[in-house]
């Protein structure tokens, strides 16, 4: 189980130290191999986009200046995903009305593969809301080294690092921002491995007792929104060498 505890607030990243229950939500235990204390700084700090030969500049303030190549479709209608990248950075965001609606158990995920120095994991995390709960644990479509995450009231947000045995805590992502229905994060390329291609896969969640549902996935194909699903079954693979073309004609595996 994953555990979560309750913090102020505000537009900068987020640790969220100790155990407890989902703020406003039901209770959530912690789950092995899930250290909830904060760990050290990611590498490389928190950045903002750059303008040195990257895909796209973006400043991390809430307001959506991904480009129209930089959108994607999900599995959920009135929901849009968001990745980009630059030299020095990788982008994520995503929009609709759960973003902004400020619950404590909604949640924004990403897994990427990375460079994690070993083979990574076909196991997500277990978000799962109280004993009554359906554990909500998919099996990923790649060897996931690195899971981003954010909820939705903005109390919390980190990086979990795939260790060879469990998830692991790393500490707080880049720099995260949300105003209204939309979010977006940024991580640095050296927090992830310096990976020259990076696999990716985007979804929502929300974990509480009899209202648990995964949606919005990005690729849009990758499952059929619903209470549980038991595996995601496509990624995006990005080159992030190319400065040229547009994320989002990249065509989903396998």
């Amino acid at each position: 189980m994953l555990a979560v505890a309750a913090c102020d607030p505000d537009l900068t990243p987020h640790v969220v130290p100790g155990e407890g229950g989902t703020e406003g939500g039901p209770a959530v235990t912690p789950e092995a191999g899930l250290p909830s204390e904060a760990g050290p700084p990611v590498e490389g700090g928190a950045e903002e986009g750059g303008t040195d030969g990257g895909l796209a500049a973006h400043k991390i303030d809430g307001v959506n200046d991904f480009a129209a190549g930089e959108k994607f479709a999900t599995s959920s209608p009135l929901y849009d995903g968001y990745v980009a990248w630059d030299d020095t950075n990788v982008f994520f965001g995503m929009s609709g009305s759960d973003v902004g609606g400020g619950s404590a158990s909604k949640w924004v995920l990403v897994y990427v593969d990375g460079n994690p120095g070993n083979a990574g994991t076909s196991r997500g995390i277990a978000y799962d809301c109280s004993g009554a709960c359906t554990s909500q644990q998919a099996s990923l479509p790649f060897s996931a080294g690195y899971h981003l995450r954010w909820k939705a009231d903005d109390s919390y947000t980190n990086l979990q690092k795939w260790d060879g045995a469990a998830w692991a805590n790393v500490g707080p992502i880049g720099t995260v921002s949300q105003k209204g229905p939309f979010m977006e994060l940024s991580i640095t390329r050296a927090a992830l491995g310096k990976p020259t291609k990076l696999k990716v896969h985007m979804s929502m969640l929300i974990e509480q007792t009899g209202a648990e549902w995964t949606y919005a996935a990005v690729p849009a194909g990758s499952f059929t929104d619903g209470k549980a699903p038991a595996a995601f079954t496509k990624f995006f693979e990005f080159d992030l060498a190319d400065r040229a073309k547009a994320p989002n004609t990249y065509a989903p595996k396998p």
